[in-house]
């Protein structure tokens, strides 16, 4: 049980390092004068952050990392039509014993 409580936490924070590293990458382009109209994808990192946080089961992380992967997705888009690109990270996966 301590083993299972323990992954899933390790889980939940690298959900937070991935969502923490494109919120990164997105202050530095708002730096270089790139503009995130409306602040959508900043505010997107922000609750799928907060609601990694608040998530207390395996279903709901996963939902977590669904959702974190397709905002991703989004971001790259973004990123693509500035004419940059960013390294693709690398979303947990949830054991089955969880």
């Amino acid at each position: 049980m301590k083993d299972n409580i323990e992954k899933f936490l390790a889980i939940k924070e690298e959900v937070l390092d991935n969502l923490a590293a494109i919120e990164m990458i997105l202050i530095d382009c708002k730096e270089k004068g790139l503009s995130d109209p409306d602040e959508l994808l900043y505010n997107e990192i922000q609750m799928l952050s907060d609601t990694t946080r608040e998530v207390n089961t395996s279903e709901e992380l996963e939902n977590v990392i669904f959702n974190g992967k397709n905002m991703e997705k989004k971001f790259d888009v973004w990123l693509s039509e500035k004419g940059l690109d960013t390294k693709e990270l690398t979303w947990p996966e949830i054991p089955s014993s969880l």
